[in-house]
């Protein structure tokens, strides 16, 4: 069922599928057979994990596992977010762009990362140019 369902919506456009992963769009918004809209009631949440999932496939992820999170942000709830396992790393699905998904435990880690890329880019951007020899 689960495989009729992944055909059917291979159908729609990407910008259908993006707001389906969102959850913008429900199984009132596209047409599909009342048996398989009957499999999407059942499993309520199976509509944005395969359109999730073709997404990242269209983008060349071969996806192995496709959860949805409950995204926190300063410790409050953002919302419910479709994200793909690929490999050994976690990507994020928000409207069309996937963001791979770092963990991290202290903030000032994170800024001590963002300080030392910083100061790497100031050191290649200040690295001299070899000039050419004119005699």
């Amino acid at each position: 069922m689960r495989d009729r369902l992944y055909d059917e919506l291979l159908k729609l456009s990407r910008k259908e599928l993006a707001l389906l992963a969102a959850g913008e769009l429900g199984i009132s918004d596209i047409k599909i057979s009342n048996e398989l809209a009957d499999y999407v009631n059942q499993n309520p949440d199976i509509l944005s994990i395969i359109a999730t999932e073709i997404l990242a496939r269209q983008r060349g992820f071969k996806v192995e596992e496709t959860d949805i999170i409950k995204l926190k942000r300063d410790g409050e709830w953002v919302g419910d977010y479709q994200v793909f396992r690929y490999g050994d790393d976690y990507y994020l699905l928000i409207e069309e762009t996937i963001y791979k998904l770092v963990k991290i435990d202290k903030l000032e880690t994170l800024k001590q990362v963002q300080k030392v890329q910083q100061k790497q880019e100031t050191i290649t951007r200040q690295a001299p140019r070899p000039r050419a020899n004119i005699e």
